[in-house]
């Protein structure tokens, strides 16, 4: 069964208008989906922390994850992995690797 996650997002942050509030100049006025295909991907990525807990987000969330899980992968810890790796970036750039070892 296909998730359809990404027209299921995309659908969600157009509906929450969010996304309108990092248009450039030149790209005001128009629908989400008249906007060049790299940046209204950067536009759905970035409004998906509005609309992540939708119920319709949520479905379309656990079918991605179970279709993963069917092919031997483990989507929640490639997520909790993703984010770790983020996080290092800011961990390193702060300097606070290993902070609570010095407290």
């Amino acid at each position: 069964m296909l998730s359809h996650i990404t027209d299921v997002l995309t659908a969600l942050v157009d509906e929450s208008g969010r996304w309108k509030k990092w248009l450039a100049e030149s790209e005001k006025g128009l629908p989400l989906a008249e906007i060049e295909a790299e940046r209204k991907e950067w536009l759905v990525a970035t409004g998906c922390r509005y609309i992540w807990q939708k119920p319709e987000a949520l479905v379309a969330r656990n079918t991605l994850y179970e279709n993963l899980k069917r092919v031997g992968m483990d989507p929640e810890n490639i997520v909790l992995d993703r984010i770790e790796h983020d996080m290092d970036k800011y961990f390193y750039a702060f300097n606070i690797v290993d902070l609570n070892s010095l407290l």
